[in-house]
């Protein structure tokens, strides 16, 4: 069995000031050395064609030093420029960039590169398009729709750039057995179609808040002889990382709510890791004085964190007995059942609470 790896990662968004997006692209080609492969960048390497061009003499010093590693590159929305003919960055380094496609080749694989195109889509660059018919990697930048991705689509959507669309229809016409996207920065988002598999590794850098999690690339091996393709994602050590988590409080509960805050600093403490937490639910304590238990949480453990926020998003249960009707009717029913044992009544309050609280939160 033959096979061929490549590392493929999308979205760098490479730009000055900073020596971060440099020791990504460092760390990106020891993977790639480490492996054995070649570079996949599905689409905006750049943030910009004028961030291209500040950066092209330091790309291609960075490039140089591993001459034997080949580097295949489409243009993403954002540096659909930067990769025009006559434009170097180092030895084996292959740009992908002539609409409708670019072929490049590695080993038995075939690379077809489809660069971005403003307002077309991967269709309207397949009619001259033959499958070779051998292995295919196929690399596209854009918006993929296929069954059952539904809440992916909101995501995009919600970055208001739904733009070169690409159909699960339109990859079978190509006929690759991995397909390497780029444009969706959330997280890796992976699928399986027929025999294919189409892959968005996420930007290996959070840019924006709404990226969270670790950043990944994916390592992704070819059999030459099946197309059988398996992947791998590989954990990006360089530049923060955003991490969202929610705490359920319930009232007469704070304290267990505070313990599991407590353990969630300790466990999630990173020098990398920006840190939001948000304390949502009901209590029965004062705001002030949970407010105060927040601040000295926040000074404990700031200093561990790339940025630590801790966020006391709790309604307290008397606002919603004194502000509604149906909360103050509930509570005294509640309290006029006799023959409730303790545990049973403070559960039925926590849930109650909690329905309300609900209520609540769909009126908004």
């Amino acid at each position: 069995m033959a096979e061929v790896t490549f590392i493929h990662t999308a979205d760098l968004h490479l730009r000055e000031p900073g020596e971060e997006p440099l020791q990504l692209l460092r760390w990106l080609l020891d993977k790639c050395v480490e492996h054995n492969a070649a570079l996949l960048v599905a689409g905006d390497f750049f943030d910009s064609e004028e961030e291209a061009a500040r950066l092209r003499e330091k790309v291609k010093d960075i490039f140089s030093q591993v001459p034997d590693i080949p580097k295949f590159v489409i243009p993403g929305n954002h540096d659909t420029g930067a990769f025009r003919e006559g434009i170097d960055y180092g030895p084996e380094f292959y740009a992908l960039n002539s609409p409708p496609f670019s072929l490049g080749y590695h080993e038995d694989v075939v690379i077809a590169g489809f660069p971005f195109v403003t307002n077309s889509s991967l269709r309207a660059q397949l009619d001259e398009y033959r499958a070779p018919g051998k292995p295919l990697i196929a690399m596209a930048h854009g918006t993929y729709f296929g069954r059952g991705q539904a809440a992916f689509f909101e995501d995009v959507r919600e970055r208001g750039e739904e733009y070169f669309p690409i159909y699960s229809c339109d990859l079978e016409d190509i006929g690759a057995d991995y397909v390497a996207l780029g444009h969706y920065h959330s997280q890796h988002a992976s699928f399986v179609h027929g025999e294919m598999v189409i892959c968005y590794p996420g930007t290996p850098v959070a840019l924006a808040g709404r990226e969270t999690g670790i950043r990944t690339v994916v390592a992704l091996t070819v059999d030459t002889e099946t197309g059988e393709v398996d992947i791998e994602r590989l954990p990006v050590p360089v530049g923060v990382c955003n991490i969202r988590e929610n705490i359920q409080v319930f009232a007469a509960e704070e304290e267990e709510a505070l313990t599991r805050l407590e353990q969630l600093l300790q466990d999630r403490q990173d020098g990398r890791v920006s840190l939001t937490v948000r304390l949502n639910g009901t209590i029965h304590m004062l705001e002030r004085e949970l407010n105060d238990r927040l601040a000295e949480f926040r000074e404990e453990y700031a200093d561990r964190f790339a940025k630590l926020i801790v966020r006391n998003e709790t309604v307290s249960y008397r606002s919603l007995v004194d502000e509604r009707p149906l909360v103050r009717d509930f509570m005294a029913r509640l309290a006029a059942i006799e023959d409730l044992d303790e545990e049973t009544r403070a559960r039925a309050l926590e849930l109650g609470l909690r329905a309300f609280e609900k209520v609540k939160g769909h009126a908004r």
